[in-house]
């Protein structure tokens, strides 16, 4: 996703662990599970890319290791290490070429983060009507979800790209129980902050189930940088 859904991501986790980038950059889903301990888990396309960018020497032994299998089971890496697997391997090319190229299937993220007790799952994606092939990497997921989070910017919100998007992809994919996030509201001035509520709830509120309750308002940096800082007056003022 682009820096918008990334530091969403960051301000559940407490700490930047996804790459927040102004240009679309993810190539593969993390699913973000819960577990007392932190830990991640690469996991590989089955078959593997014909041509593909040199990885790093210790993904390169796990492949080699496993060449003479069907597929290459899941690898534990450090948690301070995905970046590397989850950007797009080189945003010079073509998406489409490059996101071919990308070896890896997703990442599991294990975290202490109680919304995901009890088997509840959040899957971080790719972005919607960014570039095709890295659209159908989250279509394709959109039908095992249970609920959906848009993760819109305040910036430029509810263009009628990302409406389109809403209403032929998610809602026209038999999702009702949609969550709008309208990210970096920070970034908003005072003075026109409550035109921008209001002009959210007019686009968004008929087309979730959850009517206003399904639109929020927030800032996830300052979410974030409240929680390094365990400041819970300012997490409380970034509407997280």
């Amino acid at each position: 996703p682009t820096r918008c859904s990334s530091d969403l991501i960051n301000a559940l986790l407490g700490e930047e662990v996804l790459p927040s980038f102004s240009i679309p950059c993810t190539a593969v889903i993390n699913e973000i599970k819960y577990s007392e301990q932190k830990r991640a888990v690469l996991h590989f396309q089955s078959p593997l890319p014909a041509s593909r960018p040199k990885l790093a020497d210790d993904v390169e032994k796990h492949i080699a290791a496993h060449a003479g299998e069907s597929s290459i089971p899941p690898m534990e890496i450090p948690v301070e290490r995905i970046e590397e697997f989850v950007v797009i391997p080189d945003p010079g090319k073509d998406q489409a070429e490059s996101v071919s190229e990308s070896p890896f299937a997703k990442v599991d993220i294990f975290w202490p983060i109680d919304l995901c007790k009890n088997n509840v799952e959040i899957i971080d994606s790719p972005g919607l009507n960014e570039h095709g092939t890295r659209t159908k990497v989250t279509t394709d997921y959109l039908s095992k979800v249970d609920a959906v989070i848009f993760v819109l910017s305040c910036s430029a919100l509810a263009s009628e790209s990302e409406l389109n998007v809403i209403d032929d992809a998610i809602i026209g994919g038999g999702h009702e129980d949609i969550f709008f996030v309208c990210n970096r509201f920070d970034e908003i001035r005072e003075r026109d902050r409550s035109r921008l509520v209001e002009y959210g709830h007019k686009r968004l509120e008929e087309r979730t189930k959850l009517g206003s309750d399904g639109i929020l308002f927030l800032s996830s940096r300052d979410a974030l940088d409240a929680k390094l800082n365990k400041d819970v007056e300012a997490l409380q003022s970034s509407g997280f």
